[in-house]
């Protein structure tokens, strides 16, 4: 892990699929071509589109376990399907995905930095972190509904996804109070190997003001 890590931190060409990488879960929530895609993927299949066709001759780095544990996770599925005859094109098409996935992994793996991911993760983290708070305590103390905040419009059939914006738990940018969990809890994981001690603390206080049962256990776990 330690020499990917070091991998990560000294990639060149590094400004788009970090950039992408910081902002990939707050726009996944927000689907393009009905249900079929989401910002964040065609944003994601683009770029990887483009290293495939212009980059190809720069290395890609493949974690082995990360290879291995799929390797195994597509054999028991496979075998999983066969079982319960429910072998077809689902099982092929989620096949498939997994591979594009490693794909995906292995391109930005070898494209990112870890220390500009960080730095504009810390700036995003707290500003979450902030907003959840403030709609925490206007929530909990006000009675005031913590209403999701939506970056890009969203289609009316996918308001209940967001809880129909009624504001019952805090979530900030997100649909969920665990969707934002999700994005914050590794930038306290980088905050804890930066020894940012102020920016984790801060970050793990905006998670437990999300009221996430998930988040609120990790970031125990963490510290």
């Amino acid at each position: 892990i330690t020499r990917l890590l070091m991998k990560i931190s000294n990639s060149k060409n590094y400004f788009m699929p970090s950039l992408i990488l910081v902002f990939y879960i707050i726009f996944s929530f927000y689907p393009i071509f009905g249900t079929f895609s989401n910002w964040s993927f065609l944003l994601t299949f683009i770029y990887c589109l483009f290293f495939i066709i212009f980059k190809r001759n720069e290395k890609l780095y493949f974690y082995k376990p990360l290879i291995t544990l799929s390797f195994l996770v597509i054999i028991f599925y496979l075998i999983n399907s066969i079982v319960m005859n429910d072998l077809g094109s689902v099982t092929l098409n989620n096949i498939i995905n997994m591979a594009i996935s490693l794909l995906f992994i292995s391109i930005f793996t070898s494209r990112v930095n870890l220390n500009f991911i960080y730095r504009i993760g810390r700036v995003i983290g707290i500003i979450i972190s902030f907003t959840l708070i403030v709609q925490s305590i206007g929530l909990f103390i006000f009675q005031i509904p913590a209403v999701p905040i939506n970056i890009l419009p969203l289609p009316q059939e996918f308001e209940l996804a967001w809880g129909d914006f009624l504001g019952r738990r805090p979530s900030a940018f997100f649909s969920e109070p665990q969707a934002a969990a999700s994005y914050l809890l590794p930038i306290i994981a980088l905050s804890m190997y930066k020894k940012d001690i102020f920016v984790a603390t801060f970050i793990s206080i905006g998670i437990l003001s999300s009221t996430s049962t998930l988040g609120t256990i990790l970031v125990f776990f963490l510290f």
